[in-house]
């Protein structure tokens, strides 16, 4: 499968971002469990021993390290942006296409935004099928995606055939 340089560099630039911003939030991860723990502790007593409970506070998204929704939105407009270059420079049915598909599908499921994520991966999914097949086995982690993508939005069914 040979890829372009451009697509290549545009796909590590796309990368390099998403990495950058979890790299971030990787640091104040350690310091969630201690900075969570809440004053209020309670005892609980058994038939021998003091058993201490602690309530642990549920953490918001900053101590979560989750990216904010403009850095989201940027990955997402550049895998957007690589996509329609990559069309343009190769044409609609260039192998790298699908990978570029997947990776913004993988970036909107993360992200609970199933519907469109489902999009990508189906994109991806027949990408794949034009190059390599329609019955190569390069199309498991789309249909993955796709079937997750479902369960999460409550649509058992569609999942179901997915599956079969």
């Amino acid at each position: 499968m040979g890829f372009s340089q451009k697509t290549l560099n545009t796909a590590l630039l796309v990368t390099c971002m998403f990495a950058s911003t979890m790299a971030a939030s990787d640091s104040s991860s350690d310091s969630l469990v201690t900075n969570n723990l809440a004053t209020n502790s309670q005892t609980a007593k058994g038939d021998s021993s003091t058993t201490k409970l602690i309530h642990v506070a549920p953490p918001s998204d900053e101590q979560h390290g989750l990216p904010n929704t403009s850095d989201i939105n940027r990955s997402i407009e550049n895998y957007q942006s690589a996509i329609a270059q990559q069309e343009s420079e190769a044409g609609p049915y260039d192998p790298a296409l699908s990978e570029l598909s997947f990776g913004l599908g993988n970036t909107l499921l993360y992200n609970y935004r199933y519907t469109e994520a489902i999009s990508a991966y189906k994109r991806s999914m027949h990408l794949h099928r034009v190059n390599d097949g329609v019955y190569s086995l390069s199309q498991a982690p789309m249909l993955r995606g796709i079937i997750k993508s479902h369960i999460e939005l409550g649509q058992i069914e569609e999942a179901s055939q997915n599956y079969r």
